[in-house]
């Protein structure tokens, strides 16, 4: 550091490397923002003056701090520690599926911020690898030995929750294909002249709104007037049912008791069938 006045009013200046020039800065000028708050001074680079550096080269830039001495030696003290801090970064790259990227990246960016954010790190990923289409992906990460942990940890959980994801939403689609339903058709006869329904029909399961519910087209009138009948499944449960209301209907005495005194439009009647 130099001093360059003191009176009413403290100068001082501080070299700050261009390697930490962005940490003293701060996303979006927070952390010079945030310092000059805390100690009530005012912060800013003066590159007329020019830094340090060999061939032309700027190794770093000079950081002018005015207030009262007190806070100039107080935020001085600031911009030195994040310098200090900034001399234990270290980077990190490991390599991530190619698959996981996405999960990593969020939408727009979001999830991979928030990780930065969250953990302090600089997360950066390769982008050549989407190009490349490889099956790997390198992600470098820059930060303090507690960052980059903090980071790694952060971003295995997050290719963790896509997994399972993935795993779950897989397994949601396969429910949701029509599977192999046994045929209804009963051959021959039982040996001890009984049978046993149940064993004949495939597992009756509700339709949810996500399902699917196969139907066969037995007729087309125009393109959005057509009629079809419930196949597969929902086939099976309507089969089911004309069976246990024929055994309920048979009865005489069930006839009477649920005799309709009258229908209207809507309305499901049971009527006997001659074939």
């Amino acid at each position: 550091k130099r001093k360059v006045r003191q009176s009413t009013q403290s100068v001082l200046t501080v070299r700050v490397p261009k390697t930490c020039v962005g940490a003293v800065i701060g996303r979006g000028g927070e952390h010079i923002k945030q310092i000059q708050s805390d100690t009530n001074t005012k912060i800013q680079f003066d590159d007329q003056n020019g830094g340090s550096g060999d061939n032309g080269v700027q190794e770093s830039r000079v950081l002018v701090i005015r207030g009262s001495p007190e806070s100039t030696i107080k935020a001085e003290t600031m911009i030195n520690e994040i310098i200090r801090h900034q001399s234990l970064v270290t980077t990190k790259t490991f390599n991530v599926e190619t698959t996981s990227v996405g999960a990593i990246i969020g939408r727009n960016g979001q999830t991979i911020r928030g990780l930065c954010d969250k953990s302090g790190a600089k997360i950066k990923v390769d982008p050549k690898s989407k190009k490349t289409n490889a099956i790997m992906t390198s992600v470098t990460i820059i930060g303090t030995d507690e960052q980059i942990q903090e980071a790694v940890l952060l971003i295995n959980r997050e290719i963790t929750q896509n997994d399972k994801f993935l795993h779950n939403r897989h397994q949601n689609s396969a429910q949701k294909q029509i599977p192999n339903y046994k045929v209804l058709a009963i051959e021959g006869e039982a040996k001890d002249g009984s049978l046993d329904l149940d064993n004949y029909y495939a597992k009756l399961e509700p339709i949810n709104e996500y399902q699917l519910v196969q139907v066969f087209v037995s007729s087309v009138k125009s393109p959005d007037q057509f009629y079809v009948q419930i196949a597969g499944l929902g086939a099976q449960e309507l089969d089911h049912f004309m069976e246990e209301s024929t055994d309920f209907y048979e009865n005489d005495d069930n006839r009477i008791s649920f005799k309709p005194l009258s229908v209207k439009v809507g309305d499901i009647v049971a009527v006997p069938y001659a074939g």
